[in-house]
């Protein structure tokens, strides 16, 4: 039998356990929501950029040097059927460079892409996709927000 003296100090440990264990299983949660997201995000952002810089690639191959908005469209085209199915494509503007930057959704996502036919060895092209992630479960945390940029080449 404990002392009442013992039984004092020892009273409080359980308050402290139960806090440490909601800890961390708010941290599991966290990991397990938003981690999974991110992941299943890469995979869609991946994809996209791989269509987008295949499309690119292929319809910059058939174009005469220094027209871009071709190849760019349908790169942003393919972008867009893998990330948003149904939506409206925007049109590339007739004098785009062979640089062309445009987003989406509030500016939540970035569309970067860079043809270089120039190159008389290799002609490639770059899509190159950035999202502006909003944490959900994080933000019990104190996390907010995070980027993920992902980038294809052909």
């Amino acid at each position: 039998m404990l002392s009442s003296y013992r039984r004092r100090k020892l009273a409080g440990q359980a308050i402290v356990i139960f806090v440490l264990s909601i800890m961390a299983l708010t941290g599991l949660l966290v990991i397990a929501v938003d981690g999974g997201m991110i992941y299943l995000d890469k995979r869609r952002l991946q994809n996209a950029a791989d269509a987008g810089a295949l499309a690119g690639g292929d319809a910059a191959e058939s174009l005469p040097l220094q027209t871009y908005n071709a190849a760019h469209q349908a790169a942003l085209n393919e972008i867009y059927h893998n990330l948003f199915p149904g939506t409206a494509v925007p049109t590339v503007p007739v004098g785009a460079g062979a640089t062309y930057t445009t987003t989406a959704l509030s500016g939540t996502y970035q569309f970067v892409l860079t043809a270089n036919v120039a190159n008389l060895a290799q002609d490639t092209y770059l899509a190159v996709v950035n999202h502006a992630y909003t944490f959900i479960a994080a933000q019990a945390l104190g996390f907010s927000a995070s980027t993920c940029t992902l980038g294809a080449t052909t």
